[in-house]
């Protein structure tokens, strides 16, 4: 299932994209505030985000919930106090951007996100309330030493 779409809560964000990925960055345009279910971690250079299970919709949804479920109990659990997180009652803020059909843009991305992060489609909520799917990148995996960013959005940690 190809997807012309993505989310971008980090590092892909206007103003923090590395100097050799602004030339592809600016071909994806302005994008819409959205929102996705989930934890944010500030690893110091870089963010990542742990998506909710229930925001995933990838083709091979049923491996990637496995995987996510075990990353989302590990930040709970290393993070976060269980009262404090209901469900999907968090969520990430950042912006998503319609592509232009040209597949180097993401393999471009994907070079850049590396073996951390996958790429995968998830449910988004615009600000405006509709769902909408989009590709995002997502650590599996969270170091003891992440921190999370209460707020929800890189920009302000």
């Amino acid at each position: 299932m190809e997807n012309d779409r993505l989310f971008v809560y980090g590092t892909l964000l206007p103003g923090l994209a590395p100097p050799d990925l602004v030339p592809i960055l600016s071909r994806i345009g302005e994008g819409r505030e959205c929102s996705v279910g989930g934890l944010l971690f500030d690893f110091g250079p870089y963010p990542g985000l742990v998506v909710h299970p229930a925001c995933i919709l990838s083709p091979s949804a049923a491996a990637h919930r496995l995987r996510f479920e075990s990353a989302w109990s590990q930040a709970r659990l290393q993070l976060c106090p269980v009262d404090e997180l209901k469900d999907a009652s968090r969520s990430v803020r950042g912006l998503f951007h319609e592509l232009p059909g040209d597949p180097s843009i993401l393999a471009a991305l994907d070079e850049y996100e590396g073996c951390d992060f996958d790429r995968i489609l998830v449910e988004v909520q615009s600000v405006e309330g509709e769902d909408l799917t989009a590709w995002v990148y997502v650590i599996s995996r969270v170091p003891a030493s992440a921190k999370l960013v209460e707020s929800g959005s890189y920009l302000d940690r």
